[in-house]
């Protein structure tokens, strides 16, 4: 599957995510070298924390804090070099709150924003079916970003429409001293499936739609440079119910590496007894990012998947993004 295409909503994100100020030039370097985060497959996944109140994304719903997993990216820059980064999974720490009489998302970060603030968050107004993909919503707080419900464009056609899970991503910047400092939170939220609602027995395939950020520090020449540039793919996950399994692969667009397209995999085991799925996550951008993935089911009969990720490149770069899915 073509993975190279960036998506609307990752053009949108690289708008946002267009930092003025940082000055200097040039690419990673490899002088002082970072120390990268720590990098393993994940060994569990929190169970949803509560039942949805929403049955899925059809209006009207009513106000909700939505069942969530997250990943976040912090680093640190100077004016031509990342000097450190971490990525993390961030379980369900997260919060994503809907407010049906102000017609407000918003999100809640387990951190900091990058100038030290507390809380980090990001209140999206819309009204718009597919919230941000199409038309451009309205926000507010100390930090930026975007939600959406459509899967990454095809050529000639609008992502798929996603029924029960959505993906969100809110980022912050601030100039510390001579250096940039960056946060980024990605999470999936949405209707999860019951424990009950997950098939024991027979398999099923879904279709992958992922999009995620490099934690890379300054790139290009400009004034306004891109610290944190984004990538986005497709693919597909098989999930064995019966042996509580699963395993994904596909391609994504590269931020560093020539060739344009990458591949990417993932594999792991399913929960015993509850809803969620656990495993690793790797692909290739000038050197190898490796680390961990986990995800819930969504819809009443795990009709659609949601999943976050965390990973890091021995260079000292990171990333964290979502893989949405659908059968």
């Amino acid at each position: 599957m073509p993975g190279g295409k960036i998506s609307r909503l990752g053009l949108n994100l690289g708008a946002v995510l267009l930092l003025a100020g940082c000055g200097g030039g040039g690419n990673v370097a490899s002088t002082p070298t970072p120390t990268p985060s720590p990098s393993q497959s994940a060994t569990s996944v929190p169970p949803p924390p509560a039942s949805p109140v929403n049955a899925s994304f059809a209006a009207p719903l009513k106000s909700e804090t939505f069942n969530n997993l997250s990943a976040r990216a912090t680093g640190t820059s100077s004016s031509t070099a990342l000097k450190s980064a971490t990525a993390a999974l961030q379980g369900t720490g997260a919060t994503i709150v809907y407010d049906a009489a102000a017609g407000t998302y918003q999100f809640t970060s387990t951190g900091p924003a990058a100038d030290g603030t507390s809380p980090e968050r990001l209140t999206i107004t819309t009204t718009s079916t597919d919230f941000c993909y199409t038309t451009p919503c309205v926000t507010s707080g100390n930090a930026v970003g975007t939600m959406a419900r459509r899967g990454v464009e095809g050529s000639n056609s609008l992502g798929f429409l996603y029924t029960y899970v959505a993906f969100a991503n809110w980022h912050s910047a601030a100039t510390v001293g001579s250096d940039r400092v960056e946060t980024m939170n990605v999470a999936v939220f949405g209707a999860t499936t019951p424990a009950g609602g997950v098939p024991t027995t027979g398999t099923a395939s879904y279709k992958l739609d992922i999009r995620g950020t490099q934690m890379t520090g300054p790139l290009g020449t400009s004034a306004g440079r891109q610290i944190l540039p984004g990538f986005s793919g497709t693919g597909v996950a098989s999930v064995d119910f019966a042996n509580a399994t699963y395993s994904m692969s596909g391609d994504l667009s590269t931020v560093l590496a020539t060739s344009g397209t990458t591949s990417f995999s993932s594999t792991g085991r399913l929960s015993s007894g509850a809803n969620g799925f656990f495993g690793n996550f790797t692909f290739a951008d000038a050197g190898v990012f490796s680390g961990s993935l986990f995800g819930w089911f969504f819809g009443p009969t795990a009709q659609e998947l949601g999943a976050v990720f965390s990973v890091s490149n021995p260079d000292g770069r990171t990333a964290v993004g979502t893989v949405v899915g659908h059968k």
